[in-house]
């Protein structure tokens, strides 16, 4: 087997809305799809190996890189109180290939990132 690439990453956020809007509408992601499920809908469960789960997802694409924005309602998430670090688990950040970096750095700062 031989790995041929990054298929997606997968991002956690308290609040789908606000994430969609960095993305989407501040960074021009293109949304592919959107999409819930209500708790108690046994292949999402057996899907995410959890019991009774609910939530959103948006996937969205820049490039030939998807991000997949999820916001759990069930079981509800466990949220990070430390500040960001690259020692923390989880995803400590996203690399996104650009051709200008003031330009795009302007644009994230604009956009509330």
């Amino acid at each position: 087997m031989a790995i041929t690439g990054l298929n997606h990453v997968g991002l956690s956020t308290p609040d789908i809305d606000r994430a969609n809007a960095f993305y989407r509408d501040g960074l021009g992601f293109s949304e592919i799809i959107s999409f819930a499920w209500p708790v108690g809908t046994p292949g999402a469960d057996a899907g995410l190996g959890l019991t009774n789960t609910a939530a959103s997802v948006t996937v969205l694409l820049t490039g030939n890189s998807y991000l997949e924005v999820l916001q759990f309602d069930s079981p509800r998430p466990i949220a990070f109180d430390s500040p960001p670090t690259l020692r923390r688990e989880g995803i400590s950040h996203i690399g996104l290939e650009v051709t200008d970096l003031d330009s795009a750095t302007d644009l994230v700062v604009a956009s509330g990132g």
